[in-house]
C-alpha cells in the first residue's frame, strides 16, 4: 500500500426495517423504514458506470430535492452519470440524506457516491479512538442503507505538522489498511464499492 500525491482507490440483503438516526440539524432520534437489499439477483441488477462522468454536491444541494432535481436535469443534458453527495453536515455532523433522494438520482440514470470527510483537518491525535472511527462508519453504514452502492472515505491524511513525526510510514500504512479493511467488513452485506482518497507525498518517502 502506497501513498500517492491525491489518489482515489477504488476497492472494490429484500426486507423492510426499521433504524433510529439522529439528523445534524435536528440532534431528536427519530425513526425511518428502508429497504436493504439483500437477494443476489437485487445485487445483479445494479449497473455501475463504465467510467464516471460526475460532479460534486454539498449536503445544502443534496437534501433540497429542489435543487437536486435542477443538479440531475443538467446533468442529464450534460452526459453526466454521477454524484459525489454529501452525508455529513458542513460541521462533520452525522446527517442522513434520504432514501427518497438517492433514489432520485438512480432512476434518472445518475449513480450516487456518499462522501464521507474521516480526518477534515488531517488526523491530528494518536492513536486515534475507536469510537471516532465507528462514528464514521456508522455514516458510511447509514448511507447503505438509504440506498447508496459506493461509499467514499474522503481525506483519510496526516497532519502536516510535527505532531505525527514520530509515526513510521509502515505505521502510517498500516493504520490506512486497517481503516479500509474495517470498512469492508462493516458494509459487506450491503454489496457497495469503497473508494479511499489518501493524500502524501512521493518525494519526501524513501519506502
Amino acid at each position: 500500500f502506497f501513498l500517492f500525491f491525491t489518489a482515489v482507490l477504488i476497492l472494490f440483503a429484500a426486507g423492510n426495517y426499521t433504524f433510529r438516526y439522529i439528523m445534524a440539524q435536528n440532534m431528536t432520534p427519530q425513526s425511518i423504514t428502508v429497504t436493504n437489499h439483500s437477494t443476489e439477483d437485487e445485487k445483479d441488477d445494479y449497473v455501475f458506470p463504465e467510467f464516471y462522468r460526475g460532479i460534486y454536491l454539498n449536503i445544502a444541494s443534496a437534501m433540497n430535492m429542489d435543487v437536486l432535481k435542477q443538479f440531475v436535469e443538467m446533468a442529464v443534458d450534460s452526459n453526466i452519470n454521477t454524484f459525489v453527495l454529501d452525508v455529513q453536515s458542513a460541521n462533520y455532523k452525522k446527517s442522513i440524506l434520504p432514501n427518497e433522494n438517492v433514489q432520485y438520482c438512480i432512476d434518472n440514470g445518475i449513480h450516487p457516491i456518499a462522501r464521507i470527510v474521516v480526518f477534515p483537518d488531517g488526523l491530528k491525535d494518536w492513536p486515534v479512538t475507536e469510537q471516532y472511527l465507528n462514528d464514521k462508519l456508522d455514516i458510511a453504514e447509514s448511507a447503505c442503507m438509504n440506498g447508496f452502492r459506493e461509499i467514499q472515505f474522503d481525506y483519510i491524511r496526516f497532519e502536516d505538522s510535527n505532531r505525527n513525526r514520530h509515526l513510521s510510514n509502515q505505521e502510517r500504512y498500516r493504520f490506512i489498511e486497517d481503516f479500509i479493511i474495517s470498512a469492508r467488513e462493516r458494509l459487506k452485506d450491503y454489496n457497495v464499492k469503497i473508494a479511499v482518497d489518501v493524500f502524501g507525498r512521493i518525494p519526501l518517502n524513501r519506502d
